[in-house]
């Protein structure tokens, strides 16, 4: 995978006892002790890798890699991000004749998966039951903006469906958790 970045950021909020603001009294209590966190998540997506069913009669697990027609797999304008849009060239593919094995390499180069990106969010609130016992409230949002990662294109040179991509959701979608915590 060539890009993966994966940043994580943890904030206490200046507010509360022994803090810069609202330090003293009810405000330091009802507004103090809070902490924001989250992590940003982004992988570029992985090569595609295109299959043909094993008519080799050879031991292996049953399905095998294509022939190549000597045409490029990539399109010229990229992946159409659309159902059932194409998303690499099928007559780049022919199916592996009997008797023979595919000469196309294990993963394609120049076409990849759709990437992946990510936002969790955490906030919290810490409650100082005494000097060293402690309570924290917890809300944890995975998957924070909502957003979609789409499945891969259909990679099975016998499907009717092959070189298309159907917009189907690979991750999963917005889960909200709510803790709470004794620290001591």
């Amino acid at each position: 995978m060539p890009d993966y970045v994966n940043l994580s950021l943890r904030y206490e909020l200046p507010f509360g006892i022994s803090k810069r603001v609202f330090n003293r009294g009810l405000p330091a209590r009802v507004l103090g002790n809070w902490a924001v966190a989250g992590i940003y998540t982004y992988a570029s997506g992985t090569p595609v890798i295109v299959t043909s069913p094993n008519n080799s009669n050879a031991f292996n697990s049953g399905i095998q890699r294509p022939m190549a027609t000597g045409q490029p797999a990539a399109l010229p304008d990229g992946p159409q991000i659309a159902d059932n849009g194409k998303y690499f060239k099928a007559a780049a593919f022919s199916q592996t004749p009997q008797f023979q094995f595919g000469n196309v390499s294990r993963q394609l180069p120049d076409v990849r998966i759709p990437s992946n990106k990510a936002f969790n969010l955490l906030i919290e609130k810490q409650f100082a039951i005494r000097e060293q016992v402690k309570l924290e409230f917890r809300a944890e949002l995975f998957n924070a903006t909502n957003s979609v990662v789409f499945a891969g294109p259909q990679t099975s040179i016998t499907s009717s469906s092959f070189g298309t991509i159907a917009l189907t959701q690979a991750n999963t979608p917005r889960v909200i958790q709510f803790a709470l915590r004794l620290v001591f």
